[in-house]
């Protein structure tokens, strides 16, 4: 028999919290609303727990040559730290942006402003793999 695996044992609990709980404490809007907030954590922990590894991973690989191709048109971006964690290092990368963009919006990189833009929209698509879970679901 197959042990059961991390994201089994989240959905087993998210839906017993679901059938068995959640009507016990229908009556009580303090109990109620505490469960919903449960089930979104576990919602978004199942998510993580799926798709984190992968996000980080392209994330990381779209942003090193942003920043570098920034670097190379003459914008100041903050020396990255060589992190081996690829979590840290996607933490490094979006916090130099984050501080770069602050130049950008100087108006005397209107190219490198755009491809930040387009880095952003994508990051936002592929980050639906971490909250999109949270969206259109039914509320008990």
């Amino acid at each position: 028999m197959n042990e059961p695996s991390n994201r089994d044992l989240l959905l087993a609990v998210a839906d017993a919290l679901r059938t068995r709980i959640v009507p016990i404490c229908a009556a009580d809007a303090w109990a109620s609303s505490e469960l919903r907030s449960i089930d979104t954590v576990l919602a978004i922990v199942t998510a993580r727990l799926e798709h984190e590894d992968d996000v980080v991973a392209e994330d990381n690989a779209e942003l090193r040559p942003l920043l570098a191709g920034l670097r190379a048109a003459g914008v100041p971006v903050p020396t990255l730290i060589d992190e081996d964690d690829p979590r840290a290092a996607n933490l490094d990368m979006r916090t130099a942006l984050e501080a770069t963009l602050q130049v950008l919006h100087d108006g005397t990189h209107p190219g490198e402003l755009a491809k930040v833009r387009r880095y952003l929209v994508e990051a936002t698509r592929r980050e639906q793999r971490l909250y999109g879970p949270l969206t259109g679901r039914r509320l008990f």
